[in-house]
């Protein structure tokens, strides 16, 4: 899970890479399938699957509406993307994000 409140309004930006300083890479479709974003300052969430944003590493969302029709935005509150397959067990039971599923 990613978060940011820092802006350059309108738009609020994540960076979806791992590594340290320097060792910097994207994620991959073998390492993450979605990454969950949040926007402290509009209390938005955001559940993106890899193949909405890989391999771009910058990614920018418009909470507000500022910019219409933003890449992301069909992605906000996009929690039953999170919802438990016959063979994701672990999923639900996750710490992190077994909070989020719906029940």
């Amino acid at each position: 899970m990613k978060s940011t409140y820092v802006t350059c309004s309108p738009r609020y930006g994540i960076n979806a890479m791992r590594g340290r300083t320097g060792d910097k890479k994207p994620y991959t479709a073998e390492q993450i399938d979605i990454l969950v974003a949040y926007i402290v300052a509009a209390d938005a969430w955001y559940v993106l699957p890899i193949g909405a944003f890989a391999p771009p590493v910058h990614l920018v969302f418009y909470p507000d509406g500022a910019h219409p029709g933003g890449r992301y935005e069909k992605y906000r509150e996009a929690c039953e993307l999170m919802k438990e397959e016959p063979d994701d067990r672990d999923l639900a039971s996750s710490r992190v994000l077994g909070h989020l599923l719906p029940r």
